[in-house]
């Protein structure tokens, strides 16, 4: 007997087949929802090719989940802690040019809600080789700081038709899945001094609240930074998007790195800290100094993550270097960014 599948508007029912020996109830039939809020893809949203159709990636996804297929079918399960699962809603939140991000929320018989992250690329050729770059990335940096960055757990394949059918094209489309305990909002460049939160409305943060998200942005790089591999996460590697806000406590942000292009390697402290010094984030042409406004609270945010004493000899070294070589040529000339007075500061606050 076929798979039955009702659709309207968005909405997929799909009524799965009760095998022999199977059983029967809430198991035997998981009702799929389809949305496309696109929540955190504005406020200005800036369009992006599309390889295929989000129908033809629904159908993929539904008969993952119908054939209760080990990427898919093992991830979501794991949400739930192994709990039957009555229905699914699989809302397309964020795309850039190369993903697609869906929340997936799992909803068991009982009304308990599990969210879930699922990225997939655009295309099964360049697209897909860069998130699983990505992945591994993410996997590799969430030993680094823990709780700081989205990890995948689940990693997969969709195989999408050929709309020409063509059998020796074969797309399969590369995609990973990760818990998503709290509502992650990835950011934008605002202004040279404000970050804003990807939504419906052009919102932003204070200029106290963004001085904030600065010291959290040091800290994270920080933790990413493997001293004696000499390998870290340079700033001016990121676009914004790679970042988003975690609201975990009342009138406290936190940033979760998201995504990653790369890890650096070759990359002493003292030039990981000119990064941090130097760094910019871009939203089009508008351009945001990395480094907080106050010297003090960047070595702070540095102690807070790695220790005063690590902190400090990261900072000396950044300070010899500048000593001896002056001020390194900088990435964007449009923006004001760190003289030799904040360079001269910061080394008073590590105490050199």
């Amino acid at each position: 007997m076929p798979y039955k599948t009702v659709h309207k508007g968005y909405f997929v029912k799909s009524h799965k087949p009760v095998r022999s020996g199977e059983p029967k109830g809430p198991e035997s039939r998981i009702n799929l929802k389809w949305n496309a809020s696109l929540l955190n893809a504005g406020p200005f949203p800036v369009p992006s090719k599309r390889f295929y159709r989000l129908e033809t990636l629904n159908n993929a996804i539904q008969q993952q989940v119908l054939e209760k297929n080990r990427f898919l079918w093992t991830g979501l399960n794991r949400s739930v802690k192994g709990a039957a699962l009555s229905s699914l809603l699989f809302d397309l939140v964020y795309e850039d040019p190369i993903r697609l991000v869906y929340i997936i929320t799992a909803v068991t018989p009982q009304r308990k809600r599990v969210e879930a992250r699922l990225v997939v690329a655009k295309n099964h050729e360049e697209c897909s080789a860069a998130l699983a770059r990505e992945c591994a990335l993410l996997e590799t940096l969430g030993a680094r700081a823990p709780g700081r960055i989205f990890v995948p757990e689940q990693q997969g394949l969709f195989f999408l038709p050929d709309r020409h059918h063509r059998k020796e094209v074969k797309r399969e489309i590369f995609a990973y899945l990760g818990a998503a305990p709290e509502p992650l909002t990835p950011l934008y460049v605002v202004s040279s001094t404000q970050l804003g939160p990807h939504g419906s409305k052009p919102l932003r943060y204070s200029v106290k609240e963004t001085e904030t998200l600065k010291c959290s942005l040091v800290g994270l790089l920080a933790g990413c930074y493997d001293e004696a591999t000499f390998s870290g996460v340079d700033v001016n590697d990121l676009a914004p998007e790679c970042l988003s806000v975690a609201e975990r406590t009342e009138n406290r942000l936190s940033l979760v790195l998201t995504q990653c292009p790369m890890i650096r390697k070759r990359l002493p402290s003292g030039r990981f800290i000119q990064k941090l010094v130097f760094g910019t984030l871009r939203s089009g042409k508008t351009i945001l100094p990395v480094a907080p406004a106050r010297p003090d609270l960047l070595f702070q945010a540095l102690a807070n993550e790695v220790g005063g004493e690590k902190a400090r000899a990261w900072c000396h070294a950044f300070t010899d270097q500048y000593k001896r070589r002056g001020n390194p040529p900088l990435p964007d000339r449009d923006v004001d960014l760190p003289g030799k007075d904040y360079i001269d500061a910061l080394a008073d606050a590590a105490g050199l």
